[in-house]
């Protein structure tokens, strides 16, 4: 978490909690959830190239069980 704040240019992060309905469990493919909103995507770019987002990116590496997916969505407001 300290690592994720301190990404520069990161607007919003939430982090969905672990735990699911139990009638969910059989069908979920995720076990952890974590959204951080940026302005564009010249701003994730810019993000994850600085030594705070590779620090980042490398931590998930790390931690992140095998089979763990990363994906970006574009939201238009």
């Amino acid at each position: 978490m300290p690592l994720v704040h301190a990404i520069p240019g990161l607007q919003r992060f939430e982090e969905r909690p672990r735990s699911r309905p139990t009638w969910m469990a059989a069908r979920r493919t995720y076990y952890r959830v974590a959204e951080l909103d940026f302005a564009d995507q010249q701003a994730v770019d810019a993000a994850f190239g600085s030594d705070e987002g590779k620090a980042t990116a490398a931590d998930y590496q790390q931690i992140a069980p095998p089979g763990s997916r990363m994906f970006v969505q574009t939201v238009d407001e």
